[in-house]
């Protein structure tokens, strides 16, 4: 079974830039998959996990698609909006606006 992962270990080590201890990451690999966590998730949660940076595809908006994960965008707020309403007979501060 350790064959089956060492290509995946050696990505996580070649993402990592560092000595991190082969072992530890193959038992953590290992956790993830038997939760039932797809293969490239792990991978991404273990680089985020053992300080690596995740090499993210830079994306304009409107070419996000529906099945596309783990999507992180930053933007400008250009007007907010504060309104308080009454939800379940609890008064909530909601806030809206214009992203750019």
């Amino acid at each position: 079974m350790e064959d089956e992962f060492a290509p995946h270990v050696d990505e996580i080590k070649m993402a990592l830039d560092s000595e991190i201890d082969e072992n530890g990451i193959l038992a953590d690999l290992k956790k993830l998959i038997e939760f039932r966590v797809p293969i490239e998730e792990a991978k991404r949660s273990l680089i985020k996990k053992y300080g690596g940076a995740d090499k993210s595809i830079v994306r304009k908006l409107c070419d996000i698609k529906i099945s596309d994960r783990n999507i992180e965008f930053t933007t400008q707020v250009m007007e907010v909006a504060r309104k308080t309403i009454n939800s379940n007979n609890i008064e909530k501060t909601i806030f809206s606006g214009i992203l750019g």
